[in-house]
């Protein structure tokens, strides 16, 4: 496979690393914050062959969509109004449990007791805001593809 530039309009970089290897990847992105969502969305679909990016903006919403289509991937917030990360997790888990391996969390909220717990009972991945495109696009690849790294 050729390593190949990607050129993005984000003003964040210049080029990202070679393609997601994630032909016909459904991934769904779960957070209340416009900007992240459309970061996430751009990101995803520049650099992903056929990846379909598909947005909720709280757990509430994202467990309607799993229950819809089959995620490659979810990435999803930790603080979010209506249903946060870790219910909609739990949710998941006890309904879906299939799905759980398939989540990231994205957060700024490491420190925070409940958060950490949370992190560390359930032995979820997550990815720390801020964040830089290549860990996103590196973590997104480990998700996907764990046996090609």
């Amino acid at each position: 496979m050729a390593v190949e530039s990607v050129t993005c309009s984000i003003d964040l970089c210049l080029s990202l690393p070679p393609p997601i290897e994630a032909r016909g990847d459904l991934i769904l992105v779960v957070d209340d914050e416009e900007p992240i969502l459309e970061l996430f969305t751009r990101v995803l679909a520049m650099v992903g062959n056929d990846c379909q990016v598909h947005t909720a903006r709280n757990g509430r919403e994202a467990l309607m969509k799993v229950q819809e289509r089959d995620y490659d991937l979810i990435i999803c917030n930790v603080r979010m109004p209506v249903m946060d990360g870790p219910t909609f997790y739990r949710v998941l888990k006890e309904s879906m449990p299939w799905l759980v391996d398939r989540v990231l969390f994205c957060t700024g909220d490491t420190v925070n007791p409940r958060t950490r717990s949370f992190f560390d009972q359930e032995a979820v991945s997550y990815i720390r805001k801020p964040f830089s495109i290549e860990e996103l696009i590196d973590l997104v690849r480990q998700k996907l593809h764990p046996r090609l790294d």
